[in-house]
């Protein structure tokens, strides 16, 4: 598991990239390690990032105001070996 701001990560995402999104304010969501709390890459352009939630069909975009959370990206085998809840 490779942690980064999202800021910086913007510059190296990859569609179907598996993320963690650390979050803002009192929880720290990469402490949570499960595959509910994933996000898959869906598209990715020069302005912004579109991602889906484990098992969601919903897209969505992370706003300007939260690009200065943290993010861990997972491999492939980290991603198989989390626990579902």
């Amino acid at each position: 598991m490779k942690i980064m701001v999202f800021s910086d990560y913007e510059k190296v995402a990859k569609v179907n990239d598996r993320i963690i999104l650390g979050g803002k304010g009192i929880l720290d969501g990469l402490s949570y390690k499960a595959k509910s709390n994933t996000h898959k890459v869906v598209r990715v352009s020069e302005n912004h990032i579109s991602l889906t939630a484990y098992r969601s069909k919903t897209i969505v975009c992370v706003q300007d105001g939260y690009r200065d959370q943290d993010v861990a990206i997972l491999s492939a085998k980290e991603f198989a070996e989390l626990p579902i809840y």
